[in-house]
């Protein structure tokens, strides 16, 4: 017996079918045929979205130019038949499973098999350094790992190999090879499932342990429950169909996401791939981020959900093709986007039920003609049928943020952490409230917020503290770790209460603002304190800003370390195709990089002067460097400065550039009260 079936629903280069032409005769879709409360666990979830949404496509893959699709009832075959497997392998409830593994179907099957077999499943990226994979399958104990490709096999079998794991790889076709994934589940399908059946997972139990960046030092194993997820996802499911009432779209049938976000992160995990099953819409899933753009405009998305690096690559890509019309043409675009943007903040209420002026009946019919002309070129490159989009995992810049509203492509903000499953806040659209700097939205229905002060006292609303947060979303734990767990968790009026680490300020109406990490802050010799992320996070929004890393701790002013888009800097100066980024933030070749540095070096720095100037406006004078410097290395996966997720490791960071950061200081020739300064 085979299980391992697909079917193509429409070629590259093909318009996507209507919704409900696709489904005639197909299962009855209704966006709550799996009701808030009527499951416990996600295994329960998985066969319930099995029997209610049938036939209906769930996960879409793109195989030699043509979507495949795999149904939910399909989905929820392979994850029975692969929990028989598990079982027969001798996995047991309350074991874990790992998998090492970019966004696919098989990923999925793990998950959901794992759930079937009462274990816990341990998401890891394919990008990690074996020793990190090493790690982690010591420290979860998993008994059986699941890896990706046949490239990635032999590192992971030397990974697992000193702990006598099972190991299973999806693209090892070699008929009775003992790691042969298509096998396993072709053998889990012939058992009667007997045993598995006998260690269903209760809401209680460990669903998900994932194992954190660790910008700070080794990686800790968050441990999240059935009960975590499964009310995270379908709040998050109940919200978004609000959302998208509020916008006027009431949906007949499915909609559709690309799955950008990788499924070993918590975000895209809840929010995407569990909330999408409890909903029963579809998921295209996006073969790399790099192929993002090319892959939208087939898949044709409904809603996105992403981190602001996708969207500034849709609001630069603009930019970039505006900076190139003539001037009468980029009038033009700019005055598309300023009715646009006028238009969109038209439809916000304030809590009185005011909204911002409307557009004017000549606004409306320039609006009309530009829309065409201009800003559907934007919406076309996403597909032509986006109706909103979701931002999470960092701050969106109110710049790019206006942008997408004005191209008419609502955005709301959530904000959450792996330790809280994840989203605790998120905004409702269409408010007023959130066209503020920071803004992440109102708790959840459910949470608990207080913002504490230094000394554990509750500040007044619209006063900075730490955010802390209440509510199922909340983990169990850290992993074999009780100091880690304590440093973060506390009990307060019968409830456990996290400690996000983040600076943040709640209104009186609950609305909050997150203003940075504790963590990151810092205090200069005068005595004020700074929060890097988020100037650093104006910068890179640079076209020639790729990265930048803000510091003063102790000293007397602020300075930056910029790590410039050196492929931009090469079409700058004429020089385009000389310099490529093979993978984020790794400029190649360094020869090329560096022979720009020296032929262009104070053209650079007088252009960079200009847009630090131009990138922090708002921020107090304490916050902003005085001097700069130019790097020719980004903060990168191959130099160990970033996670997986590409959060910068502060540490490792400065102890690779303290000698350019001291170096910036050393230079005394520059009076703290002069333009700002800059070396290379």
């Amino acid at each position: 017996m085979s299980i391992r079936t697909g079917r193509i629903l429409w070629s590259s280069g093909a318009s996507r079918p209507a919704l409900a032409a696709t489904r005639r005769g197909l299962s009855a879709w209704s966006n709550d045929s799996v009701p808030t409360g009527s499951v416990a666990t996600l295994h329960e979830l998985g066969v319930a979205a099995g029997e209610a949404y049938g036939d209906l496509n769930s996960l879409g893959t793109r195989r030699d130019g043509a979507w495949v699709w795999t149904t939910f009832a399909e989905r929820a075959a392979r994850a029975d038949a692969l929990g028989n497997a598990l079982a027969s392998y001798g996995v047991e409830r309350g074991d874990r499973v790992a998998v090492i593994s970019k966004n696919r179907e098989e990923f999925v099957a793990t998950m959901y098999g794992a759930y079937a077999a009462g274990a816990a499943h341990v998401p890891m990226y394919e990008q990690q350094k074996p020793e990190e994979w090493e790690y982690i399958l010591n420290d979860s104990e998993a008994k059986v790992v699941f890896v990706s490709t046949a490239a990635l096999l032999p590192s992971a079998r030397e990974a697992a190999r000193k702990y006598g794991k099972k190991v299973l790889c999806f693209e090892d076709l070699e008929a009775g090879s003992e790691h042969n994934f298509a096998e396993a589940l072709d053998y889990g399908a012939t058992l009667d499932g007997a045993a598995a059946a006998a260690q269903r997972p209760s809401a209680t139990d460990l669903a998900s342990l994932i194992y954190t960046s660790g910008t700070t030092g080794k990686p800790k194993g968050v441990e999240l429950t059935h009960d975590n997820l499964v009310w995270n996802c379908t709040t998050m499911r109940d919200l978004m169909r609000e959302e998208m009432g509020a916008i006027g779209h009431y949906p007949t049938a499915p909609v559709r996401s690309l799955a950008i976000l990788p499924w070993a992160h918590i975000y895209g995990q809840t929010i995407e791939l569990h909330g999408m099953t409890a909903a029963g819409h579809e998921v295209a899933v996006a073969t790399d981020p790099t192929t993002f753009l090319a892959e939208v405009a087939e898949a044709k998305p409904d809603c996105l959900f992403a981190v602001p690096a996708l969207y500034n690559r849709v609001f630069d890509g603009f930019q970039q093709t505006k900076a190139a019309m003539p001037e009468k043409k980029r009038a033009l675009a700019d005055k598309a986007v300023a009715l646009g943007a006028k238009k969109a903040r038209s439809r916000l209420t304030d809590a009185d039920g005011s909204s911002p002026p409307p557009l004017t009946m000549v606004e409306s019919l320039q609006h009309f003609v530009l829309d065409k002309l201009v800003l559907s070129k934007v919406r076309d490159k996403l597909g032509g049928k986006l109706l909103f989009a979701g931002n999470g995992g960092a701050a969106l810049s109110k710049e790019v943020r206006d942008f997408m509203d004005a191209c008419g492509v609502p955005m709301t903000n959530g904000y959450g952490l792996t330790e809280t499953s994840p989203v605790l806040t998120k905004e409702k659209p269409l408010e007023l409230a959130n066209d503020v700097k920071g803004s992440i939205g109102v708790p959840l229905p459910g949470v608990g917020v207080k913002v504490l002060d230094a000394d554990g006292a509750e500040v007044a609303p619209g006063e900075p503290g730490e955010l802390c947060a209440s509510g199922r979303g909340v983990m169990r734990g850290y992993w074999k770790n009780p100091e880690a767990t304590a440093e973060v968790l506390f009990e307060d009026g019968g409830e456990t209460w996290f400690r996000t680490g983040d600076q943040c300020v709640v209104d009186a109406a609950g609305h909050v603002r997150i203003v940075g990490r504790i963590k990151e802050q810092y205090k200069l010799a005068n005595g004020k304190y700074v929060v890097p992320t988020p100037l650093e996070e104006q910068l890179a929004r640079s076209r020639y800003v790729a990265q930048a890393f803000l510091y003063g701790d102790n000293r007397p002013y602020n300075v930056v370390l910029l790590a410039l888009d050196w492929v931009a800097v090469a079409e700058k100066f004429g020089e385009a195709g000389s310099v490529a980024m093979p993978a984020p933030y790794l400029f190649e070749p360094a020869a090329a990089v560096e022979g720009l540095l020296e032929a262009h070096g104070d053209e650079l720095k007088a252009l960079l002067a200009d847009e630090i100037a131009a990138h922090s406006s708002g921020f107090k004078n304490f916050e902003l460097p005085e001097k700069f410097t130019i790097l020719t290395e980004g903060f990168n996966l191959k130099r160990g400065m970033v996670t997986p997720k590409m959060s910068v490791k502060r540490p490792a960071v400065f102890a690779a550039h303290e000698a350019d950061v001291d170096a910036l200081y050393a230079e005394d020739d520059c009076a703290a009260d002069e333009p700002i300064a800059a070396s290379a």
